[in-house]
């Protein structure tokens, strides 16, 4: 949030989805760092969670394709994969609050 990746309203929800995920899913502390994580990531992609429309999100995730992580390299396979999943799972929950 201090260099303006996220807002207030994001923090929260990744908050909520962290705890959910830990409380139902039983996800490890490590597991909830790496979608903490990737959901921050997808901030240089897309902009707040809870207001995208598609539109935005497939430019987000075409960005995200052909983008180059912060070491200048392209994203792996896997890499996209798993951000893909990621941000599958935690916009229903930005969408209902």
């Amino acid at each position: 949030m201090k260099e303006g990746k996220i807002t207030e309203r994001d923090v929260t929800l990744i908050r909520s989805f962290i705890a959910e995920l830990q409380s139902s899913r039983n996800t490890s502390t490590k597991r909830a760092y790496k979608i903490t994580f990737t959901l921050v990531s997808w901030r240089r992609f897309i902009g707040p969670f809870e207001k995208n429309d598609m539109a935005a999100l497939y430019a987000g995730i075409a960005a995200l394709k052909s983008g180059r992580s912060k070491r200048g390299r392209e994203f792996m396979k896997s890499t996209i994969t798993d951000h893909m999943i990621i941000l599958k799972t935690v916009l229903p929950l930005a969408h209902r609050e």
